[in-house]
């Protein structure tokens, strides 16, 4: 009886540390873990396009994704990397990202309010599309351009926040929702 607890309790253990295996891992330079809801993701260089196939690295525990913290190092955050996280409410993007490419928050409905960086030049197509309870995103006066639909269908954004000092390329499909606002 008591090999048979041991055994069972040793099977736990087993899987509970499998569990916690594969919510991290590492992608190029890049490190990530999900705990607690939280994703982290450390390290220097620019996040890989997520495969269209197999998602990112996390793409499995999308659903359990409710706050993203990415580190100071990464310089962009690629296509699609945090598409369809349905439960995603807040994400943190430090000072060393210069590029938001394309699809990178698509459809993640829960998202509410985002701050982009000084340093981020560049958001690209359809990157926050479907975040239909975003409301309020800051864009920094560094931003030279904004691609097509960048925040289409985005049924809530009234409030964009902008700082910009010279005339910006904003795409015609952006456009509408910016002159919405009375903002551009």
């Amino acid at each position: 009886m008591k090999q048979m607890k041991k055994l069972i309790l040793f099977l736990v253990a087993v899987n509970f540390s499998c569990a916690l295996w594969a919510q991290s891992g590492a992608i190029g330079n890049l490190k990530w873990n999900l705990s607690g809801g939280t994703l982290t993701i450390s390290g220097s260089g620019a996040m890989q396009s997520a495969e269209t196939t197999a998602g990112s690295p996390w793409y499995n525990y999308r659903s359990k994704i409710k706050k993203i913290i990415i580190e100071k190092g990464v310089t962009n955050i690629g296509d699609g990397a945090f598409a369809h996280c349905l439960n995603l409410t807040s994400v943190s993007i430090p000072n060393s990202v210069k590029r938001i490419d394309s699809y990178a928050f698509y459809y993640c409905e829960s998202l509410t309010s985002v701050d982009i960086p000084n340093s981020v030049t560049s958001i690209r197509k359809s990157a926050f599309s479907n975040c239909t309870k975003l409301n309020s995103i800051v864009i920094p006066s560094n931003v030279a351009s904004i691609e097509d639909e960048a925040f289409w269908y985005c049924l809530k954004l009234t409030q964009i926040t902008v700082s910009w000092k010279n005339p910006i390329e904003i795409n015609d499909k952006v456009k509408p929702k910016l002159e919405k606002t009375g903002l551009y």
